[in-house]
């Protein structure tokens, strides 16, 4: 016969291990969001990088002008995620 002891402790054991779980689950998503933000940090000093090389010749050229305003926005997203990624991480 289960004794109302014995549930609660079916119970806790349950918690107990749903937040181990989640502690898991955390640690995992905490990694992955760490990692798009290195990832996002380092292709913005590639975008950053290529919009200071083609700056001036778009100027004068519509296909590198049309390749800058690309890069603009990307910079723009990946500065975005970057953000949004520090306040994730604390």
């Amino acid at each position: 016969m289960t004794t109302d002891k014995d549930s609660m402790e079916h119970v806790t054991a349950r918690v107990k291990e749903r937040v181990k779980e989640a502690s898991g689950l955390l640690a995992h998503t905490y990694a992955v969001e760490k990692n798009i933000v290195k990832a996002a940090i380092a292709r913005l000093e590639k975008v950053t990088a290529d919009l200071e090389r083609i700056r001036r010749i778009a100027e004068t050229d519509a296909q590198a002008a049309e390749r800058y305003q690309a890069l603009t926005l990307e910079r723009g997203r990946l500065e975005t995620v970057i953000a949004k990624g520090r306040e994730t991480l604390g």
